[in-house]
């Protein structure tokens, strides 16, 4: 066979093999990404489903060094899913920042909670699209390598400090925000995995060539910025385009919160503390081995979580007040309508449509239907509310890290009918009485 000919038909099985491999990825990821979010297997499938795409797109993409374009592809699919997740939902990212604020004890920084959550979505999507795209290479394998090294650690620190204490510190990274939920464990081994193939993509960074000039690479770079920004905007000033909540619309919350039959449950190791009663040490033991003679005296013991059992997706959702008792039950069995205003803190809540939600009280009184208002806020603050404000609807009591996940907005609208989210609306875009009014006339 001709040179030219052997090298067009290498070229050939080359692409074609990259299809393969492509298409046996996106197949393989499908079998994987509807497995129990904090299931090994999981991340084991997920892991294999995108180094097999990295490999299928890296053969008949690219020319030259297929493991560099490899490493290229697979850490940039990776920063792209995590900048878009988080960019679709910035107020997530924000509440996820103040969680590590508070576990650092830096929370004078949580006003900067929200630009910062910004920041690292776009950041991190133009690292990702750069990649993939090979454009300004050299900055983007710099990126990811500053954020890997720095995150490592981190979540090293986590995972060890959960063991130690066996309480979390953080429960996740909120790496993918809630598109995708990791342990601390999980975490730091995603993070060593993805650590390898930045190191190659930053010692390769200048061999492997740029299919762009640098003026089109601009114009690339620019429109991924205003792709981030402005998916991060409709986040904050409206809801999630995508809703990886588990609260979103078609849920059934009392469905969320069962366990099911035979699921997983938690495993601890159990360390005992013993006092010598002559000598006055203390010791260790473990609940094979403890003494039972009467000369140690136990002093103390210490539970460290080894195995998270199953945790339904909805686990601190109630509905209390001081009048009414826990009358969570009673709202998600209701076969009629229910509208729960959600403001995790009405010292912070926005005012500006308040007298919306009055309205919409009003015509729920008239029509015999449920209309509460579910706040974290002590009751002190919600009297000095009522007089600020003159709303008259009730309000009851639900933790505050359940309300920013309910709904991202403050306040926020939820409307349910026996226990299924029907819809929800951020304050800005809460309709008219009038359109209430066809819906439950329908």
């Amino acid at each position: 066979m001709p040179r030219r000919g052997a090298e067009k038909y290498k070229e050939i099985k080359k692409i074609s093999w990259g299809v393969v491999f492509t298409i046996l990825g996106c197949i393989l990821f499908n079998m994987g990404y509807f497995k129990p979010n904090l299931s090994w297997e999981r991340i084991n499938w997920l892991l294999i489903s995108l180094f097999t795409v990295s490999l299928g797109l890296a053969l008949f993409t690219s020319k030259g060094n297929t493991w560099a374009h490899l490493s290229r592809i697979f850490v940039g699919i990776i920063f792209t899913y995590s900048g878009i997740v988080k960019a679709i939902d910035p107020l997530g990212s924000a509440y996820k920042f103040g969680d590590y604020f508070d576990t650092w004890h830096l929370k004078f920084m949580g006003p900067y909670a929200v630009p910062l959550a910004i920041f690292m979505s776009i950041a991190e999507l133009m690292v990702g699209f750069a990649l993939l795209f090979n454009i300004f290479l050299e900055w983007a394998a710099l990126g990811a390598l500053i954020f890997m090294v720095y995150f490592t650690p981190v979540t090293l620190y986590l995972a060890f400090q959960q063991n130690l204490t066996g309480k979390e510190l953080v429960h996740d990274c909120g790496c993918f925000g809630d598109a995708l939920i990791l342990t601390n464990w999980q975490t730091f081994i995603k993070n060593l995995i993805l650590l390898i193939p930045t190191i190659v993509i930053y010692k390769k960074r200048l061999k492997i060539r740029a299919i762009l000039l640098e003026s089109s690479q601009l114009i690339f770079l620019g429109v991924f910025f205003l792709f981030g920004a402005g998916i991060a905007y409709m986040g904050m000033e409206h809801l999630p385009i995508i809703d990886f909540r588990p609260y979103k619309i078609g849920t059934n919350i009392l469905q969320k919160m069962t366990i099911p039959v035979g699921a997983p449950q938690p495993k601890y190791e159990y360390h005992l503390f013993y006092k010598n009663n002559k000598s006055g040490e203390t010791k260790e033991f473990s609940l094979e081995n403890y003494p039972k003679a009467p000369s140690w005296t136990f002093v103390d013991t210490k539970n460290v979580l080894i195995e998270e059992g199953y945790v339904p997706p909805i686990h601190d959702f109630s509905i209390v007040n001081a009048t009414d008792g826990d009358i969570t039950q009673k709202v998600l069995t209701d076969k009629n309508f229910n509208f729960l205003v959600v403001a995790y803190d009405i010292n912070k809540t926005d005012l500006k449509h308040i007298k919306q939600f009055s309205e919409l009280y009003n015509w729920c009184k008239a029509k015999g239907i449920g209309f509460r208002c579910l706040t974290s806020s002590v009751e002190r603050d919600i009297e000095f509310f009522k007089k600020k404000t003159g709303v008259t609807f009730p309000f009851y009591t639900t933790d505050a890290t359940t309300l920013k996940t309910v709904v991202r907005s403050n306040p926020g609208l939820v409307m349910l009918k026996n226990g299924t989210v029907k819809d929800m609306w951020h304050h800005n875009d809460i309709p008219k009485v009038e359109y209430f009014n066809e819906i439950i006339n329908k």
